[in-house]
């Protein structure tokens, strides 16, 4: 256990492609080979990254598809600037971003859930008593209207897509401080919660199980209904983004992602495909 720190940002080759194209250096753009895709998977969907990176070579035999894991803006900032060719991101673009130079495509849909033992009397959090949770000020269940017993919050770590889930979506640019039990994948976190009737963990929707109770938040059920809409508070939204004339290869890849294999993989990695 140890405290959460600071957000992981994109990995140096990443930050190197930015950086140089940011300085109005055009090395990678004049280097990059036709047959090649270069992708900025935002780190909360790196799975689904893998299994695209996968599937679509094998279709397309002499195509490279490079990934590099990282975070929305700067994955839009390299996208603008010509360093990659698809940037995935986990939220909407703002205004800045989403203008003449750039097409978004909404490619699926994702939650976080907040789990605890079926014996916790606890049924709904808010984002507000989540946010205490993450930051230490609520450490008893009491304070949320349950029993007088200690808080044990389980999850996957800070390099996880649930971490930068909750960061986007409930810290509102503030860092957690709470020291958190971590677990090597989400089945893991749903068994220490099982176990643990003090335990709230953080999972995502393909983690979900029957021996723990999933909460409502904000007296929100997660359902395909309420996710598809945006009224669950904690929904995260996939779209690979690219330039506003993208290279034939990238539309490709794009048309293979929103098409019905691509749709299935997403179905796989645990998303709500959009068909």
């Amino acid at each position: 256990m140890g405290p959460i720190g600071r957000k992981v940002g994109l990995g140096a080759a990443m930050l190197l492609c930015i950086s140089l194209f940011t300085a109005g250096c055009g090395l990678l753009n004049t280097a990059k080979e036709d047959n090649s895709l270069l992708v900025a998977g935002t780190k909360q969907f790196s799975g689904y990254s893998s299994l695209f990176q996968t599937e679509f070579t094998k279709s397309h035999k002499h195509t490279m598809v490079v990934i590099q894991e990282g975070d929305t803006t700067p994955g839009i900032l390299a996208l603008r600037n010509g360093a990659i060719d698809v940037a995935i991101a986990s939220r909407d673009l703002n205004e800045n971003e989403d203008d003449k130079w750039t097409q978004s495509h909404l490619a699926a849909k994702d939650a976080i859930h907040l789990i605890v033992h079926p014996g916790n009397p606890v049924a709904d959090l808010t984002i507000a008593q989540l946010k205490s949770i993450l930051t230490g000020k609520a450490d008893n269940w009491k304070q949320l209207g349950g029993p007088d017993m200690p808080i044990a919050l389980v999850f996957t770590g800070t390099a996880s897509d649930t971490y930068g889930g909750l960061s986007d979506l409930v810290m509102d640019g503030e860092e957690m401080a709470v020291k958190a039990a971590t677990q090597a994948t989400g089945k893991e976190v749903v068994d220490a919660v099982a176990a643990d009737k003090q335990a709230v963990g953080i999972v995502a929707t393909k983690d979900l199980d029957v021996k723990i109770k999933a909460l409502t938040v904000n007296n929100v059920e997660a359902n395909r209904t309420t996710i598809y809409s945006g009224r669950y508070p904690l929904t995260r939204s996939i779209y690979f983004v690219v330039r506003s004339e993208p290279s034939e290869l990238t539309r490709k890849f794009v048309d293979f992602v929103l098409g019905k294999d691509g749709q299935a993989l997403l179905q796989k990695g645990g998303a709500l495909p959009l068909h």
